[in-house]
Formats: C-alpha cells, sequence, structure tokens
C-alpha cells in the first residue's frame, strides 16, 4: 500500500461501511454518502496536487477513469446488472481508488480491477449458495439444459468471438489481457448482443469469428490460446449454470404489501387483478399488465398494485420475486481486494503461489 492510498482509505472504509449496512438494512445506497465521497476525493486530489505530489497527467487520468466508470455503471444499469445506486456507488469508488501504478506506469486501470474484484465474491457467494439451497433435481435438470448440442456450439462461438473483441480493446487501452478481464468483457458484450434479436446477434458473433480465423490464425495454433480457450470457456458454463440457470430458483414468497422498489417479480401481475406464473404469461401476451416476468418494481408499479390491493380487487395476497444480491457489501470487499492486491486478486493469488 502506497502513501497516496493512505489519503484516501478512510473515505473507502466509512463509505463503505455506511453504504454495505444500509443495503443489508434497508435495500438503499443514499445519494449523500455518494456525494460526500466524491467531494472528498476532489478535495484531496486538488490538495495533493498544489503541494506537488501528483502532477496533472495523474488528475487527468483519474478524470478519465470517472467518466469511463460513469459510462460502464449506467450501462450496466441498463442491461438490468444492478440498480442505480450501485452504479453510483461504482463511480464513488473509483474517485477514491488511486491509480494502479507499478515502478511509474500504470498496471491496472482501477475500475475494471474494482469491478473485477467485486464479481469474483459474488460469484463464490451465488456458488456456494446455489449449491445449498437448490436440490438434486434442480441441479441435474440445469446441468442437461447447459450439455445440449446447440448451447454447446453457441458457447463456443459467444467465446471465440467476444474474447477476441475484448483481447483488442484490452490492448489499445494498453492493458495485459488475462481470463479474468476476459470472462468480464464476454458476460458484458453478451449481454448486450441479448438485446438484439437472436439471429442478428449470432450473425454479428459469426462475422467476428470468421474474421479472427483469417486475421490471428497463427496465435489460433497456439499452445497459450488452446489453454486460455478451454479456462474461459469451463468457467463461462460454470458462470451460466449458476447464474442463470440455477438463479432461476433463488427466488423469495412475499407479502404484496412488503414488496419494494428494484425488486424483480418471477410473475406476470394483469390491470384486473391476476397473478400469472410465465408459462401463463407467454401464452397470454396480449393482456394488460402492471408488471411482467423480469421487471424491475417502480414507484408507479408498487402504486398500481397497493390500489388494487386496498380496493380489494386484487386476487392474491402474495408473489414471487428474485432475490437480489446486496452489492455494496460485495463491491466494498471488491474496494479492499484492489487495493490490498494493487490491481485485481489475481496479483494476491499470484504471489500466494
Amino acid at each position: 500500500m502506497n502513501l497516496i492510498t493512505l489519503f484516501f482509505l478512510p473515505a473507502i472504509l466509512l463509505v463503505g461501511a455506511i453504504t454495505s449496512y444500509e443495503d443489508i438494512k434497508k435495500s438503499v445506497i443514499r445519494n449523500i454518502y455518494l456525494i460526500l465521497g466524491i467531494c472528498y476525493s476532489a478535495v484531496v486530489h486538488i490538495g495533493l496536487f498544489i503541494v506537488g505530489y501528483i502532477n496533472q497527467n495523474y488528475i487527468f487520468t483519474m478524470l478519465i477513469y470517472v467518466i469511463l466508470a460513469f459510462i460502464l455503471g449506467i450501462l450496466l444499469w441498463y442491461l438490468g446488472i444492478w440498480n442505480a445506486g450501485d452504479a453510483k456507488l461504482f463511480i464513488c469508488y473509483t474517485s477514491l481508488i488511486p491509480i494502479i501504478t507499478t515502478t511509474g506506469q500504470v498496471r491496472d486501470i482501477s475500475f475494471i480491477a474494482l469491478l473485477t474484484n467485486t464479481v469474483i465474491p459474488i460469484f463464490i457467494y451465488l456458488l456456494v449458495h446455489m449449491m445449498i439451497v437448490t436440490t438434486k433435481k434442480q441441479k441435474i435438470n440445469a446441468l442437461k439444459k447447459i450439455i445440449d448440442w446447440k448451447y454447446i456450439l453457441l458457447t463456443l462461438l459467444t467465446v471465440f468471438s467476444l474474447s477476441w473483441v475484448i483481447q483488442i480493446t484490452l490492448t489499445k487501452f494498453n492493458i495485459v489481457y488475462n481470463v479474468l478481464y476476459g470472462l468480464i468483457g464476454i458476460m458484458l458484450l453478451s449481454a448486450i448482443l441479448q438485446k438484439l434479436p437472436f439471429y442478428e446477434s449470432i450473425g454479428i458473433m459469426a462475422l467476428i469469428a470468421i474474421l479472427r480465423v483469417f486475421v490471428n490464425q497463427q496465435y489460433l495454433l497456439s499452445s497459450n490460446f488452446i489453454l486460455d480457450f478451454i479456462i474461459i470457456t469451463l468457467i463461462y458454463i460454470c458462470i451460466r449454470i449458476v447464474i442463470f440457470e440455477l438463479g432461476k430458483y433463488y427466488i423469495l414468497k412475499k407479502n404484496i404489501r412488503d414488496i419494494k422498489e428494484n425488486e424483480i417479480p418471477v410473475q406476470a401481475i394483469t390491470t384486473d387483478g391476476i397473478k400469472m406464473n410465465i408459462p401463463d404469461y407467454i401464452r397470454f401476451k396480449n393482456l394488460k399488465y402492471i408488471v411482467k416476468p423480469s421487471d424491475r418494481l417502480d414507484k408507479e408499479s408498487i402504486a398500481s398494485i397497493n390500489k388494487l390491493y386496498i380496493s380489494k380487487k386484487l386476487h392474491f395476497n402474495t408473489i414471487y420475486v428474485q432475490q437480489t444480491i446486496p452489492f455494496a457489501i460485495h463491491m466494498f470487499i471488491g474496494a479492499i481486494l484492489t487495493i490490498l492486491s494493487n490491481g485485481t486478486v489475481m496479483n494476491i493469488v499470484q504471489r500466494i503461489l
């Protein structure tokens, strides 16, 4: 840990402790703490610049990081990966984590390292939790879906094409490509492509794959590529099993009076006060709905549901919602890991090995 980190560590610890507590207890991340954290970062950076401890290049690089973290945070919010509070907390931490350097050279991009170190604890938590809460039958069903030959071909195409895009992008920013960055990039790009019609996304990945065969031919025959490709593919499949297949069983039964903003129902509710499971919803998509499966509840939809409930026009008292993960505590852990490892957690693993 270098000297500059000590100036920001108190704010990181304070913001992390408060936001983690409130996210776990109240499912909220209040803006006031994030604004104070960013203001603290600005004051300290200005002070360090005045005394000559950091230069203009450092200030400019930090501003670029914050802007890029803002764009990435908004993108992840748009894709439904986290909510607005998590995106703002991500920007706050980016402003507080010093630029990661080795012998004066930027080694890792701090906000990318932060995202990587946040995702790892979340995946470990989900992996352990899903193994405990799901039945043997549910695990077998998830595995059967994943090992279907069509799914395997799609996975191979996804990893082969998108990992190349990530590799090229990181190289442009002088960032060393590794398995962790590759996996996060593939998950992000695949989430973006899922917004397109299925055959369009397949077509885009197929074109990238064909181009890679012609342009990247020599590297494709190397042992480094084969090893990296196998590792990333296997881990990607494990992630898909845990998050997307077993994740559908990660649900909670809630009383209508207890539902909150940003919760995600796995059932649809019509304007007539009828609750529908996904198979019925697919059959009757032409009905008018207050909320659809996988839609986040907002103030307007909650108000409409409560109005039906008060007027006794609701034909049920409970609904199943997707259990959400308190991102704040995991991002706090990610920030601490970023500081301790001076980059991604893989640096610590490499030191131990």
